[in-house]
Order: C-alpha cells, then sequence, then structure tokens
C-alpha cells in the first residue's frame, strides 16, 4: 500500500524523530529508539516521516532563535558599555561588532527586498502579465539573479 503525505507516524516513528533531533547521527539515533540504522534511514526516505522531521528541526531551531532574539537587548548594552569601555582593545572589537553586524542587516534587508521583487514579478508572470522587459534588464544587468538551484533543505545527520 503507497503511503500519502497525511501518514500518521507510529510511536517508533516519533521516537525515532526526537532521536534524530537529540544525537549526532542516525547509527546514535536508531540505537536509542531502538530500531535498524537500516529501518530509520528507510524512514527518512518517506515523504511523511521527512517532512514530519523537517518540522520537528524547523520547532527547535525556531526556539532556539527566540531565545537568541530576547538576548538581543542584553547584547546591546554590553556592546554599548563596551564601546565607552577605557581599554580600547576592547571598544575596537565592540566597534567592529556593531559594524559588520550592522552591514550584515543592510545586506539581508537588500536580499529580502530582491527576492520579495522577484516574487512580485513570479507572481505577476503567473497571471500573464509581462512584468516589465526582463530580457533587457538581464543583458543590462538591471535585473535580479537568482540560482535555479537554490539551497536545500539543509544538510542531512550523517553517521
Amino acid at each position: 500500500m503507497a503511503r500519502g503525505h497525511g501518514e500518521k507516524l507510529n510511536r517508533k516513528q516519533e521516537a525515532a524523530i526526537a532521536a534524530l533531533l537529540q544525537r549526532t547521527t542516525i547509527r546514535a539515533a536508531a540505537a536509542a529508539v531502538p530500531v535498524n540504522e537500516k529501518t530509520l534511514r528507510d524512514w527518512l526516505k518517506l515523504p511523511h516521516f521527512a517532512a514530519a522531521f523537517r518540522d520537528a528541526r524547523r520547532q527547535v531551531v525556531e526556539a532556539a532563535i527566540a531565545r537568541v532574539q530576547q538576548l538581543t537587548g542584553k547584547a546591546t548594552d554590553a556592546l554599548d558599555a563596551a564601546l565607552d569601555s577605557q581599554d580600547v582593545s576592547e571598544k575596537i572589537r565592540a566597534a567592529a561588532l556593531v559594524l559588520k553586524h550592522t552591514i550584515g542587516g543592510i545586506d539581508t534587508a537588500d536580499t529580502m527586498a530582491r527576492l520579495e521583487e522577484m516574487e512580485r514579478q513570479l507572481a505577476e508572470l503567473t497571471r500573464g502579465g509581462t512584468g516589465g522587459d526582463t530580457t533587457d534588464q538581464a543583458q543590462n544587468g538591471t535585473g535580479t539573479e537568482c540560482d535555479s538551484a537554490g539551497p536545500g533543505p539543509g544538510p542531512d545527520i550523517e553517521s
């Protein structure tokens, strides 16, 4: 019987996802469940299992990001204090960090603006609009460029 995307996970598969999040290798995760390593590798190839694992991994990362964001105020205060430090090397390190992250923030904002424009153009093309003359833009270097392969869903756990 073919398995669909909406299929629910059994208890062992749920335990396997938890183990994958806690262990550094597939072998160690399989041993923790316990299931055969080949079985766990086969489960990772199932669309519904892989999707559940990606979702669980995303939730872990989002929780970590939220914790880091809560520290932003303290980090900014520490940089501010370091900029007022009498220690010149501490002051320079703080200034360099502020500048580095400011530039990174600008780069991120620029990338997001380009992505939003590309999405707008794609939506317009999908609706049948022309979206402007993208051929001339590409030849003049004024259009946006995109790596068609794009990034993958992230690294897999290696054993």
